[in-house]
């Protein structure tokens, strides 16, 4: 019961999290009172912005509750850098890289479409994790639950919107790209978080998959805003500056 409780207050925390980020990137006339939103254009740029900021402050937080909650936690990523458990670090980096593309695709669904349609499309996971369970831990999945994805499948279908002035069929094709892609990359994400969670405590684990996130989060922020300075220094004559950019890259 503990569990399930936590999953559904972890789904009601996640869904929140996602309509805030839908407010941020378009206007919202809230209750029929005042407009709120609309702070920030709805790209890849900004993005990859929004999920750096999220994730500058939720590493912290999560370091500093880690020690208290697991004292042992810096222990085991110590031990994560003997030559016994660099497969567990693999894993463990992995995960990082895959809650990098998942939450910059869902971020990108967001923006483009509805939040409850690009959510919807992105709860489809659990199909996907069934079906790779079977794939790599040789769960068959029962008569029901081909049941029960068949049902979500089918309802996901019909959530899909159809083209409007407000919602071009451009727009909205990428938008659910984008929401079926993070559920599939979360998918894989949760298949190999259950193999590396059987040798790794998951407070140390999702710390560092974290960190991970927000490594490639600042990666991805400095190589757009030196590309962004690079195509702004054209036009005010600054050739040099561009230059002298591209002769030293931080980033591939």
């Amino acid at each position: 019961m503990l569990g399930i409780l936590t999953v559904l207050l972890s789904s009601f925390v996640l869904t929140f999290h996602n309509v805030t980020v839908r407010v941020l990137f378009s206007e919202h006339l809230v209750l029929g009172l005042f407009l709120l939103g609309g702070y920030v254009k709805p790209d890849l740029q900004n993005s990859f912005l929004l999920m750096f900021m999220r994730m500058l402050l939720v590493v912290p937080l999560m370091a500093s509750l880690s020690f208290k909650l697991y004292p042992s936690a810096w222990t085991e990523l110590q031990d994560l850098f003997t030559r016994k458990r660099r497969d567990v670090l693999i894993q463990a980096l992995g995960c990082g890289v895959l809650m990098f593309v998942y939450i910059a695709s869902l971020y990108i669904a967001i923006g483009l479409i509805p939040t409850g349609i690009a959510l919807t499309l992105f709860f489809t996971y659990p199909v996907f994790t069934a079906l790779l369970s079977w794939r790599f831990f040789g769960q068959r999945p029962t008569l029901f639950r081909w049941l029960v994805m068949a049902i979500i499948l089918v309802g996901s279908a019909l959530t899909i919107p159809q083209s409007s002035a407000t919602y071009s069929s451009h727009t909205i094709a990428i938008g659910i790209f984008a929401s079926f892609g993070a559920g599939i990359v979360y998918a894989f994400y949760c298949i190999i978080a259950q193999k590396c969670l059987e040798k790794f405590h998951p407070i140390p684990f999702t710390w560092i998959s974290f960190a991970c996130t927000l490594l490639r989060y600042c990666d991805r922020s400095i190589y757009f805003c030196r590309c962004n300075c690079l195509a702004s220094s054209y036009f005010d004559g600054s050739w040099w500056l561009s230059w002298r950019l591209l002769k030293r890259p931080l980033c591939s």
